[in-house]
């Protein structure tokens, strides 16, 4: 009998923490399934509330969820009243050219701070992080002073794009990826006649993502 009771006991050991775990799974599920419930509600009261009717409650206690008469006129008259395009448009503008200048001028940053030796490199480094505790709430009036009375781009999209188009932290991943990049490659480069230009936008660029993407996957165990 006791021979028994230990053969069997291991397996409703083993059961009731099965047990266990799927409680503790369907637990965090139902609070997580809760949370995203709560996140989502606001944007889609905001989806629905645009296709209410004249006739729809706009703000209710309760709050009215389903349009009783849905309509599309408010889109319309949206986009009839405003140049809904011109927005997308001057979005996308700011959006590509913000990217790509920013790209081309911290890499143009990065690279000599990671692979040219020149007195004071890494107290230019230091000093570049060193501006990541100021407040980004203490920059505004001054670019605003700078936009009207300096450059006067006020009201445009270069007030957009100018003031983007570098940024330290960008500066700073990039020089972390161009350290990776071994230097017997910059040297092998440099005796093929590249400038320092071409090895910083390309070479650099294609190297730094090759260690980036080996380093992942070692990282996730696939080499």
């Amino acid at each position: 009998m006791a021979q028994a009771r230990t053969i069997t006991n291991p397996a409703l050991a083993v059961r009731t923490r099965a047990r266990s775990q799927i409680s503790e799974k369907i637990f965090w599920y139902l609070l997580l399934c809760l949370l995203s419930f709560v996140t989502i509600l606001p944007f889609l009261w905001i989806f629905l509330t645009a296709f209410k009717g004249p006739n729809d409650a706009v703000y209710s206690t309760p709050p009215q969820l389903i349009p009783r008469d849905p309509t599309l006129a408010n889109f319309v008259r949206v986009w009839n009243q405003l140049p809904i395009g011109r927005f997308f448009l001057n979005s996308i503008t700011v959006a590509v050219c913000t990217t790509g200048f920013n790209v081309l001028v911290t890499s143009l940053a990065a690279y000599p701070l990671a692979k040219m030796k020149f007195p004071g490199r890494e107290a230019i480094f230091y000093l570049l992080l060193a501006t990541l505790i100021v407040p980004a709430q203490l920059t505004y009036i001054p670019s605003f002073i700078l936009a009207v009375n300096v450059f006067h781009y006020y009201d445009s999209l270069p007030a957009l794009i100018l003031p983007n188009i570098s940024s330290v932290f960008n500066i700073f991943l990039l020089r972390q990826a161009f350290k990776t990049v071994p230097n017997d490659l910059i040297d092998a480069a440099k005796m093929d006649g590249a400038s320092e230009l071409r090895l910083c936008l390309l070479r650099g660029y294609r190297n730094a993502c090759r260690a980036s993407h080996r380093d992942n996957l070692v990282e996730y165990g696939r080499v």
